[in-house]
């Protein structure tokens, strides 16, 4: 039932994005918010998905290790993402500057490096503050 959910709520988010975008001629993110149902179906479907997918695998201890440590980034991660697309937003303009299928997953991949890369940093030059922001 969660995967027919996330499937139709992508549906209605790829579908209905591109046509507010056709309808207001520039991009239109009203359906990527983070707090819509549609966004929600769609992660527990995904979770759902790699958590029955990946259960009986078990990782390696260099795997291991990475998995624990992106782990432990994931929440500062999430609260500095946002500095990067407002920095990025302010010295370039706007995330699509190639067609969107192409930008927006290297857009992506970008934000989430410098987060990452930010947030590891902070956790191996002040570790005993990092603990608090992270």
């Amino acid at each position: 039932m969660f995967y027919a959910l996330g499937i139709a709520s992508w549906c209605i988010v790829f579908f209905g994005t591109w046509y507010f975008a056709l309808l207001h001629g520039e991009p239109d993110e009203y359906l990527l918010g983070n707090l819509r149902t549609t966004t929600f179906l769609i992660a527990v479907a995904a979770f759902l998905f790699v958590r029955e997918r990946f259960k009986d695998r078990v990782a390696g201890p260099k795997m291991q290790k990475v998995i624990s440590e992106l782990s432990a980034c994931t929440f500062g991660i999430y609260l500095v993402h946002p500095l990067f697309l407002m920095t990025y937003s302010k010295m370039h303009g706007d995330l699509y500057f190639w067609p969107v299928f192409i930008s927006v997953p290297v857009a992506a991949f970008v934000i989430f490096a410098l987060s990452l890369a930010a947030i590891f940093l902070v956790r191996k030059i002040l570790p005993g503050v990092s603990r608090w922001i992270t």
